[in-house]
């Protein structure tokens, strides 16, 4: 009897979970399929190679190629699930992805989330310089 209540209760779960779960993969293919096709695009035209080769000296500083800059642009200007699908496009090393995903989650969402803060009292500025700065630390 307390088993069959325990399958009724996790099929409940289950089901209670598949519409949200559904509407979360659609959101992330279509912000992730969409990135790719536009990063190949970037990158078959030479402007990946042109963006890595200005920023590079800076991402060199930490051990990360050229092309790393436009993960961690990426993530700060959106998010990390943007800064996935460029690191899954332009097939980072696992190093350099650990590296990557590490700025990322201290440095993402920076637009939103400095105004957020700003609203809190913090100086937004401040706090951008903050976290762009402790991810480079973080990367070190």
């Amino acid at each position: 009897m307390e088993q069959n209540s325990f399958r009724i209760r996790l099929l409940r779960a289950v089901s209670e979970a598949m519409r949200p779960a559904w509407r979360t993969a659609v959101w992330v293919i279509k912000m992730v399929v969409p990135i790719t096709l536009a990063i190949s695009i970037l990158e078959h035209l030479g402007v990946i190679g042109r963006i890595s080769e200005w920023i590079a000296p800076l991402f060199g500083l930490v051990g990360l190629p050229g092309d790393s800059g436009l993960v961690f642009l990426t993530a700060a200007l959106s998010n990390n699930f943007a800064a996935v699908a460029i690191i899954a496009t332009l097939g980072f090393d696992y190093r350099s992805v650990v590296i990557l995903a590490v700025m990322a989650l201290v440095c993402h969402c920076l637009i939103i989330e400095s105004a957020i803060q700003h609203k809190t009292g913090a100086s937004g500025l401040k706090m951008t310089l903050l976290r762009i700065g402790m991810a480079f630390i973080a990367a070190a």
